[in-house]
């Protein structure tokens, strides 16, 4: 679950949150289409921490990829 004390504009960013760090992994931030995480040049990402998700979250930028605009221009 997406914590809610996040901002909005970045819980309008996210289509999934999975916190798997009990487990030994990473928490896994999928992005809703129209984004994706600069580094990775993917639409999903981990992180180790919350601040690092909200560090992360900051550099999404628009992503106008053909997966992107046909699941946003389906959703109209």
């Amino acid at each position: 679950m997406i914590p809610t004390y996040f901002p909005e504009k970045f819980k309008k960013m996210i289509a999934h949150w999975d916190d798997e760090r009990k487990s030994g992994n990473a928490l896994i931030i999928s992005l809703k289409d129209g984004w994706h995480h600069p580094t990775s040049e993917a639409h999903v990402f981990g992180v180790d921490s919350i601040k690092e998700a909200l560090s992360e979250l900051r550099d999404c930028k628009p992503c106008q990829c053909g997966s992107c605009r046909t699941n946003i221009n389906a959703g109209e």
